[in-house]
């Protein structure tokens, strides 16, 4: 049990050490919100769109975070070090939820910093609110790191692994309600906009902004969450297991 805990609070410390990914994704997060919140406020600030649109583009934030995060949950996975880790006294399966704790490290931290910007810039929650929130956006992103680890079953080079990831972040971007209702898709494409997370953590933060809550957006996304880390433990730790042969 020692053995676990020592590569599960080395696999943290790693993840946060990661910051050729980290600050790049913050950069270009932390950007984005500035432009949103000047250039809007500037042009849209009495109209409902301007929150709409902010409360959207925080979530997809989240998703690149969570494809971040993802990436340093897989990028040093080579055929070597993943022998190495196969050797220490500990379970396959420990391998991976410590590499899944370093991503939850990772989407934790970046979230606090976005939201620390976000909150008088942009949303002014309550503290309760705001604790809702942040939880959300980590679910959410952990929801990407999901099917970011489960990818590495099928793509094994990691250059090809981000591709897959941007394809992902499309998807998930663009059939979602960030920038439209469900009801603007075609009725074929409706499904696909109410399965994805990013979904689920927009209305609950619209929900919030308009004082009320949505309980079964957030059940939604924690029932998504949940099948799509597990997908991703499970697919990962085939993958490790299959390198090491």
């Amino acid at each position: 049990m020692n053995s676990v805990v020592v590569l599960w609070e080395h696999e943290v410390q790693s993840a946060l050490r990661r910051w050729s990914i980290i600050v790049p994704s913050l950069f270009s997060g932390l950007l984005g919100m500035l432009v949103l919140a000047y250039g809007f406020r500037s042009f849209f600030h009495s109209s409902s769109y301007y929150l709409t649109f902010a409360t959207g583009w925080i979530s997809y934030a989240m998703v690149l975070t969570g494809v971040t995060a993802g990436l340093t949950a897989t990028l040093d996975l080579t055929t070597q070090r993943i022998r190495y880790l196969l050797s220490l006294p500990v379970p396959p399966g420990a391998i991976v939820l410590g590499r899944l704790w370093g991503a939850t490290a990772v989407t934790a931290l970046i979230s606090t910093v976005l939201l620390a910007f976000a909150e008088p810039l942009i949303l002014r929650f309550s503290f309760s609110a705001l604790v809702a929130v942040f939880a959300v956006l980590v679910i959410q992103a952990l929801s990407v790191v999901g099917l970011v680890t489960a990818l590495t079953y099928l793509v094994r080079d990691i250059s090809k692994l981000g591709i897959a990831a941007s394809i992902a972040t499309g998807v998930l971007q663009y059939v979602s309600s960030v920038y439209f209702p469900p009801s603007v898709f075609p009725s074929w494409a409706r499904p696909l906009v109410y399965v994805n997370p990013l979904t689920h953590a927009v209305d609950f933060m619209r929900a919030l902004l308009a004082q009320s809550s949505d309980h079964l957006a957030l059940v939604m996304l924690i029932g998504e969450t949940t099948c799509l880390v597990g997908l991703g433990y499970a697919l990962m730790r085939r993958a490790l297991l299959k390198a090491s042969d």
